[in-house]
């Protein structure tokens, strides 16, 4: 597929990357490669509230648990939310010579600087039998270096002189990575890099981001009905570094109609989130994506870490209330009884915006976004699939 210019860098068909698991609902629910950009808006709430109540632990099986290491620099203008996959790149602008400095996420390293490579690729029209792109690998055998400097991965690519620009503009640097990091992919993580373009730098820093993905099935729930969800002691969410639910932001997907359903009233505190439909939600297959970020072991966020659960349930039409008889004739008398009290709810923030590294998305859409790392745009699949990313090692 040939690709197209447009403002911030080409856009082209993402190839290979991530196989998208096998999810508790059909892969129509996709849709496709879109992403879609969510804005936030306050909760629409139609309708009187249902008092069913569906309890929802967040303690996925293990292994649907995965771990990706995302390069968010190739990936401008994309938000942690409903994201299948992506034909929006952006490579990198960078000098033939110059240093790429890659700071990795908490819990990440380096095993092996000399396995990092440069592979200098023509991705818009890849011919389907052709040479291998010229490779060059930091292990001695060539002009490409690289090392960790504490904590940093620091890569320099070869000279101009070295590089088959004629040809190939774009180089593709791989890396692997390790970590005690729960579901991490084995694949190794790559940023884009555009080595011929006027408008490049000598050097260029980037920090990447550690997406993880998990999904569960929840019970069907009626419209106007909440999903009182917790988090076990035993979830792997908390080896995920995810300690509490009170900077929970919430997304509702229908996934039967491509329109955005009644945004929830979502309630929060440490420890339990009330997610309520409205009332006029249609009855259908639904996606909730729970988005919460991970820190560490004294509570502070950390940037290049995030996490977020899909929970795929049905709703079902708000049941009608039993009619109401009326008196035949006047009473004699007027009874009286005790005053009765509704039971309450965590005070409800629609959107929930965190005051520690969350913030609005510009442009409101019936959607909720989070923002995490100082404004870095993030994207996740939220559940049964992670961002459909290009493999780049073998053509």
């Amino acid at each position: 597929m040939t690709s197209s210019t447009s403002t911030g860098g080409r856009r082209r068909t993402a190839r290979g990357g991530r196989a998208a698991r096998a999810g508790v609902r059909s892969a129509s629910a996709w849709g496709g490669a879109a992403a879609l950009l969510l804005g936030s808006a306050a909760a629409a709430t139609a309708g009187t509230a249902s008092d069913e109540v569906v309890a929802v632990p967040l303690d996925p099986a293990t292994d649907v648990v995965s771990s990706l290491v995302l390069p968010v620099e190739n990936l401008p203008g994309l938000e942690l939310t409903d994201v299948v996959g992506t034909d929006a790149y952006t490579e990198v602008p960078l000098d033939p010579g110059g240093e790429v400095r890659i700071t990795l996420p908490e819990g990440l390293e380096v095993p092996d600087p000399s396995a990092v490579t440069l592979r200098m690729v023509d991705i818009d029209d890849p011919p389907i039998d052709g040479p291998e792109p010229v490779t060059f690998t930091a292990d001695g055998s060539s002009a490409l270096t690289a090392e960790v400097v504490e904590g940093v991965l620091v890569v320099v690519v070869p000279p101009e002189e070295d590089l088959p620009l004629a040809d190939e503009t774009e180089g593709v640097i791989t890396y692997p990575v390790a970590g005690d990091v729960i579901g991490l992919a084995d694949e190794e993580a790559f940023y884009d890099l555009d080595l011929g373009t006027d408008v490049a730098a000598p050097s260029v820093d980037l920090a990447p981001v550690l997406l993880t993905t998990s999904y569960l099935g929840a019970p069907a729930l009626a419209a106007g009905g909440s999903l009182e969800l917790s988090l076990p002691e035993g979830s792997p969410l908390r080896d995920a570094g995810v300690r509490s639910l009170g900077d929970v932001v919430v997304v509702l997907d229908d996934l039967d109609r491509d329109e955005a359903p009644p945004s929830p009233t979502v309630a929060a505190s440490e420890d339990a989130v009330v997610v309520s439909l409205a009332a006029s939600t249609a009855p259908g297959e639904y996606r909730a994506a729970v988005l919460l970020p991970v820190t560490d072991e004294d509570g502070t966020v950390l940037a290049q870490r995030a996490s977020a659960t899909s929970l795929y349930f049905d709703v079902t039409a708000a049941t009608s209330p039993a009619p109401t008889e009326e008196p035949t004739e006047e009473p004699t008398a007027t009874p009286t009884g005790q005053p009765t009290t509704s039971p309450t709810r965590p005070a409800t923030n629609p959107g929930l915006r965190s005051d520690t590294g969350v913030g609005d998305a510009a442009g409101g859409s019936d959607r909720d976004a989070l923002l995490v790392g100082g404004g870095a745009a993030l994207l996740a699949a939220a559940g049964a699939t992670v961002l459909a990313v290009r493999r780049r090692a073998v053509r």
